[in-house]
């Protein structure tokens, strides 16, 4: 079983339970808010990019049913994470995000960038995706690796992966 049918299998009682309030699609990141017992969850994700430009061409929008995805249900969204679209695939995961049970108590609030430090100082790091960060990543790692859909000098193509 893959990641993804894990994670899926693991929020589908949430899923069942949920209804979609509000879906934003953002130029860098995507934001589900859903209701589960009348409480308010919000999921988030990176928004993806690439491949072809349909939409100006004249063929299905990279969304389909784009302005009315909160009439749909929570687990028809979960299910955009399977799309050829990655702006549809980018709200699967936001909404797969927002379902997930996450032990507050156990939560913190820390800097990406400090923990990456701190944990991959004069080690290996593999990084997916190109951060502000990266310069100061590659001083003090033994070895790092960014893993880059748009490489700059330095990355590797994502599908290096």
């Amino acid at each position: 079983m893959s990641v993804l049918e894990t994670l899926s299998n693991q929020v589908a009682e949430n899923a069942a339970a949920a209804r979609p309030l509000q879906v934003c699609i953002g130029v860098y990141w995507s934001l589900v808010l859903v209701e589960i017992d009348g409480k308010c969850r919000a999921g988030i994700s990176s928004t993806l990019h690439g491949g072809t430009d349909e939409h100006h061409h004249g063929k299905r929008s990279p969304v389909a049913d784009a302005g009315h995805l909160t009439e749909r249900s929570v687990a028809e969204l979960v299910a955009l994470t399977q799309s050829d679209s990655l702006l549809e695939a980018s709200v699967g995961f936001a909404t797969l995000n927002a379902l997930l049970d996450v032990p507050l108590d156990r939560c913190r609030e820390v800097n990406a960038e400090e923990l990456i430090i701190e944990q991959g100082t004069g080690k290996k790091v593999a990084i997916i995706g190109h951060f502000p960060f990266t310069p100061h990543v590659r001083e003090v790692a033994s070895e790092t690796w960014v893993l880059e859909l748009s490489p700059r000098e330095g990355d590797l193509p994502a599908e290096r992966a």
